[in-house]
Order: C-alpha cells, then structure tokens, then sequence
C-alpha cells in the first residue's frame, strides 16, 4: 500500500506479481490526481498509471486491445478483472488502524457513515456548497468492494454526486434496527437447560433473539 509521502510525489508502481494489490494502486492514482486537481482529468490518470506499471503488469497492459489502453475507465475495469481480490484473505494492517474516511462496501451502516463523514469534511473544509470537490473527494475513499462497484457504475452518475449518493444508498439498503416487538423477553429460570444454553449463544454471539425458537414449559 503506498504511504502518503508516496502518494504526494507519485513514488508508487504496479508490478502485477502474485500478492499485488491493484486497488491499492488505483486508490493511489486517484488521491495523487485529487491532490494536483487533476482528478477530472481522466487521460492524464491513465497515461500517469501506465507509466507506473512494471513487470507482468507492463507486459499485461501491451496486450490490452487499443481501445481500453486509451480510456481510464475501462482500463480500471480491465485491471480489477485480470487482478480479482485474493478468495478468503485480508490483508494484514500493517500498522494502527487509518484514522480516515474510507467506504469498503460493507453495510447500509457504513455507507452512512460515509456520506454523513464526506459532508461534515467538506463543511470543515468550507466545501459544503461544492459538489464536485464532495464527488471527487468521496471517490479517492473508496477501497475493495465498493472500489469495484465504483468502476463498474454508469458514467453518468459517476460524474454526479446526488447521483452517486443515491445509487451508494440502493447498494446498500438501509439495515433496520431491531424493534421492541421482535425482542423475545425470557426468564432464564423458566428454560430447561438446552435452551439456557441456546440463549446464552445467541447474546454472545449476537445473532437476534427471534432466530432462537423457545418453549417454554
């Protein structure tokens, strides 16, 4: 993963070897394009990330056909398909947790979090009024999942931040929190012993208590 310092003067590369992470490498691409206010600059992006691939990835990119070489989209889209998410593992922090705005494509929950963090920035910012700089911002955060999904969104609302915010919320649906009436209120001492158990599994692994069937006797 490149580090900010990385980041800001362009020191990264993409070498396509077994473990690369090529989100990592469009995040950066993005960021460093958000920094030098070129992040609606598309062909500058491309030309830049081209110039930053190495070794099974250079040679990957001399076979692309002409028309996904000349356009930063379908390029993205090529990347994330030749290099898929390793099945099943997470890459390792490699240091405390990023104290940043980030969307990883997780929840309903966290997509709010998202666009309720990208406006409070942008207000503490004095951007508020800016939803472009939102827009644009927004796309520099995004990582795994909703990284993909990003590029897989239409042009249209890619460039569109009401937009954009609309189709994060279809994604990802409001998650309702559970209501009083679907609460299962038990006296442990009324439950044999079996469902004693089933209970005690139930808080602690929080699965929501309608999913255990009771009887009491």
């Amino acid at each position: 993963m490149a580090t900010i310092e990385d980041i800001s003067s362009g020191n990264f590369v993409f070498d396509g070897a077994e473990g690369s992470d090529c989100e990592s490498f469009i995040i950066a691409i993005r960021r460093l394009a958000f920094v030098q206010m070129r992040d609606a600059d598309t062909w500058w992006m491309l030309n830049y990330a081209t110039s930053r691939l190495r070794g099974r990835a250079l040679r990957w990119h001399a076979e692309l056909d002409a028309t996904t070489r000349k356009e930063w989209d379908l390029f993205v889209r090529a990347l994330f398909e030749a290099y898929p998410p390793p099945n099943g593992v997470k890459p390792k922090p490699s240091g405390p947790p990023e104290l940043e705005i980030v969307f990883r494509g997780i929840d309903g929950n966290e997509c709010e979090d998202f666009v309720a963090a990208i406006r409070q920035y942008a207000l503490a910012q004095r951007k508020e009024g800016d939803n472009y700089w939102m827009l644009q911002y927004a796309t520099t955060r995004l990582k795994g999942k909703a990284l993909r999904w990003h590029a897989e969104l239409d042009p249209v609302i890619r460039k569109d931040w009401d937009l954009f915010v609309r189709a994060l919320f279809k994604e990802y649906p409001f998650v309702p929190e559970e209501r009083e009436e679907n609460r299962i209120p038990v006296s442990l001492g009324k439950l044999h012993l079996p469902e004693k158990i089933g209970l005690i599994h139930c808080l602690r692994e929080r699965v929501p208590l309608r999913a255990l069937v009771v009887k009491i006797k």
